[in-house]
């Protein structure tokens, strides 16, 4: 007896042993191809960044197509001269809360930040933000929606009309983000670069998430005057498609540097497994993935990663896949001086890390554990009780092992 005491208490011993070894000290989770444990996902609440600065000027507008009023706020650069050609980098808000038309525009200064104002204006950008005609038209031309793609180009062309502009550069949020890379992918060779944060690289499958989750946008619906997609309502599955730019067509990309975000604790824009089975940003640049959500009519369809196309033609493509594994639903995944280091050539191409917020880009390698001190993914609890679980039965083997053993003796 005293033996089966002594192997108990040492079996428990390993036990506590055991969970300790496995508490981390820092964030440690793999990116891969790991299916999630159910289609649900976490609600958090939508981070808003800090005020950024007033802007220079609020520039009005009409829109080329119905002569509707419309403007943009614009920040200058430091030193701003006239005379001479600045970059532009044009940015695009995240979604709001209604369909409604708003004379002049609305939302430019809903998402912006500090950190990309600031940067602008150090690296000699010029920085506008186009304030829509509604805060849920998500930058297509829509029949109820109105023409808020041609709305952006409008922008460009009047800033254009005041400014001598150099390139044009374009940086989008959420929503945002799914119409800088519509716009980038759709207009070959009129966008140096851009960037993308909170980013939505097929709105099924990001649609089909969200309503999964109850937090669907109504107004990408009322955009297509209430149609809803399925297999059998094309003409909005086209519209759908054609916002799907990155996910249907990569190859549009080459020549346009991609610098886009993803964040671990995103629960609008899913880039986790085991938020959902699509990763928007994973899946377009690590993974390959067949899913589709084939009950909204979106096309059979599987991925082909950016750094494959890359491999296939390495001077055709420039990127940054950025993973913050803490980084909830916000534009503080877009780090300014790192976005506008990547514009002007200073970020090499390859996949990193960051804390949340932060602007140390650490360069990482997929399948490998992230360490990022102070850190805490969405699926460390899951890998953390995984190896807990993994050495507690071994432990416990163990000592019934040697029981089994002392008892044929």
């Amino acid at each position: 007896m005293s033996h089966r005491r002594s192997l108990v208490r040492l079996g428990t011993v390993l036990l506590l042993v055991s969970l300790l070894a496995a508490v981390p000290t820092t964030s440690s989770v793999a990116l891969g191809p790991t299916a999630p444990p159910s289609r649900t996902g976490l609600v958090l609440a939508q981070a808003r960044t800090a005020a950024s600065p007033p802007p220079t000027d609020n520039e009005s507008y009409t829109s080329s197509v119905d002569g509707f009023p419309l403007s943009y706020l614009e920040w200058l650069p430091a030193g701003y001269a006239a005379s001479q050609s600045y970059p532009l980098a044009v940015f695009l808000h995240g979604v709001g809360t209604s369909t409604t038309w708003v004379r002049g525009g609305i939302g430019g200064a809903v998402d912006m930040t500090t950190s990309l104002v600031d940067n602008a204006s150090k690296d000699g950008f010029i920085l506008i933000s186009i304030n829509t005609r509604s805060a849920e038209g998500f930058y297509v031309n829509s029949p109820c929606g109105g023409p808020q793609e041609q709305d952006v180009l409008d922008a460009i062309a009047h800033e254009s009309s005041l400014r001598h502009l150099s390139h044009i550069y374009l940086i989008g949020f959420s929503m945002g983000s799914l119409g800088v890379l519509s716009l980038a992918g759709h207009h070959p060779g009129m966008f140096t670069a851009v960037a993308t944060a909170g980013t939505i690289s097929d709105i099924f499958e990001t649609v089909d998430y969200n309503e999964a989750t109850g937090s669907a946008p109504t107004g990408l619906f009322y955009d297509e005057c209430g149609a809803y997609p399925s297999p059998q309502n094309t003409s909005v599955d086209r519209v759908w498609s054609f916002l799907s730019v990155l996910r249907f067509h990569p190859e549009n990309f080459s020549g346009i540097p991609l610098f886009v975000s993803g964040g671990g604790q995103d629960t609008r824009a899913p880039n986790n497994f085991y938020r959902w089975p699509y990763a928007n940003v994973n899946n377009t640049f690590v993974n390959t993935t067949c899913q589709v959500a084939a009950d909204l009519g979106e096309p059979a369809n599987c991925t082909v990663t950016i750094p494959t196309l890359a491999k296939a033609d390495p001077s055709a493509y420039s990127w940054v896949d950025l993973y913050e594994p803490d980084a909830p639903h916000s534009t503080g995944q877009l780090p300014g001086a790192s976005v506008f280091g990547f514009f002007l050539g200073q970020v090499s191409s390859g996949y990193y890390v960051s804390t949340f917020p932060g602007d140390q880009l650490i360069p990482y390698t997929p399948g490998t554990p992230i360490h990022l001190p102070g850190t805490t993914a969405p699926g460390d609890t899951l890998l953390l009780y995984a190896a807990v679980g993994a050495v507690a039965i071994v432990a416990v083997v163990a000592v019934a092992v040697v029981l089994a053993r002392r008892r044929r003796r």
